[in-house]
């Protein structure tokens, strides 16, 4: 059957209303093989060309037990999260350099900060686009009669670049 529409397809290139054609009209098959996932550098042009990715979220790369979705995160306490880091900006503070990084999973993005001594021991393996398992605190406080949710890193479990 696919010998079958290969052939057709090529006859089809051949000629058009009766008349021989040079260029063809459909491209050749063999030109475009079957590929098993993205590159990393397509993933990064997929999400800067369009805004989001177009085959799986990198994230779904973790298989990691217990691991919380970024829409379902608590408002308290230690939350394991797998995620890419999206966005990432390090600041200078009287104690020194941190930074605040965006998360992203397949279901959401928060932002969270990762304070001096944490940023110390984690600011080579943090880089934009790395997916990346995470402790992180979870906090909520009230700012003027609103609720303030923010997040922290805790820890960095492991990485998967």
């Amino acid at each position: 059957e696919y010998q079958r529409k290969v052939q057709i397809a090529q006859e089809t290139n051949k000629k058009v209303r009766g008349k021989e054609r040079t260029a063809p009209i459909f491209p050749s098959i063999e030109r475009y093989p079957a590929r098993v996932a993205p590159s990393k550098e397509e993933l990064k042009l997929q999400m800067k060309a369009i805004g989001c990715y177009l085959g799986k979220h990198p994230s779904s790369l973790i298989q990691e037990p217990d691991l919380t979705k970024i829409n379902k995160l608590p408002t308290e306490g230690c939350i394991r999260v797998g995620a890419v880091i999206s966005h990432l900006k390090e600041i200078n503070t009287n104690g020194g350099k941190m930074a605040f990084i965006s998360l992203q999973d397949d279901t959401g993005e928060i932002d969270a900060a990762v304070f001096a001594s944490t940023w110390a021991t984690l600011k080579r393996d943090l880089v934009p686009d790395a997916v990346a398992v995470f402790e992180i605190l979870a906090s909520n406080k009230k700012k003027d009669g609103r609720d303030k949710q923010s997040y922290s890193i805790r820890k960095l479990i492991k990485t998967l670049n």
